[in-house]
């Protein structure tokens, strides 16, 4: 199970490697766009967020509380940026996060 936990990893990695945020609404931006802020509350939040390699968006952003409900608020460009890291996130947390990103997640995906 591991080994095929290994692989899938690799893979992920692979096919997201040049996935770019570009103009897609990023981690603390959707937050933001939750909590009805203003265009210049969103630049703020924006620029605190990774926006060129999805690999560095750390694991206890992912699992925070207080960004439980930011997949709803990403727009194609910016799901299609946080997918990998959240898919890994799942992958590695999921026996013991009580996040409630992962049921987003799947929420998300089968929209």
């Amino acid at each position: 199970m591991e080994t095929d936990i290994a692989e899938l990893k690799t893979a992920i990695h692979q096919a997201f490697a040049k996935v770019r945020l570009g103009a897609g609404v990023s981690w603390r931006e959707a937050d933001v766009i939750d909590d009805y802020g203003s265009a210049q509350a969103r630049a703020a939040a924006r620029a605190q967020d990774e926006q060129v390699d999805w690999s560095k968006i750390p694991y206890n952003l992912i699992g925070s509380l207080r960004y439980q409900s930011v997949t709803s608020f990403f727009d194609e460009e910016g799901f299609r940026f946080h997918l990998p890291i959240i898919m890994l996130y799942v992958l590695d947390e999921y026996q013991t996060s009580d996040s409630v990103i992962i049921g987003g997640l799947i929420s998300r995906l089968t929209d």
